[in-house]
């Protein structure tokens, strides 16, 4: 079981590391456009930054949710 928690902890930091990776290269091409047209748009970018950190939290928590709930399914199961 400890095993299976380190696993998704692991899997967790993966994906969020991912994320976050592509999150900051979507914003910062994001800047750069808005740079460039000479109008940043900072509600627009702010929004984009809360979106991208929600995105982030649910990738790291589907993996640690999935096994907590076949873990949940397993135990739960009536033995006879």
């Amino acid at each position: 079981m400890i095993t299976e928690k380190a696993e998704a902890v692991g899997e967790a930091w993966g994906r969020m590391a991912v994320m976050a990776f592509e999150a900051n290269q979507k914003l910062a091409l994001s800047l750069m456009k808005s740079w460039m047209r000479g109008s940043p748009s900072l509600v627009r970018q702010a929004g984009a930054v809360q979106r991208a950190a929600g995105e982030v939290m649910a990738a790291g928590i589907a993996p640690i949710h999935r096994r907590a709930t076949a873990n949940a399914r397993r135990l739960g199961r009536r033995r006879v």
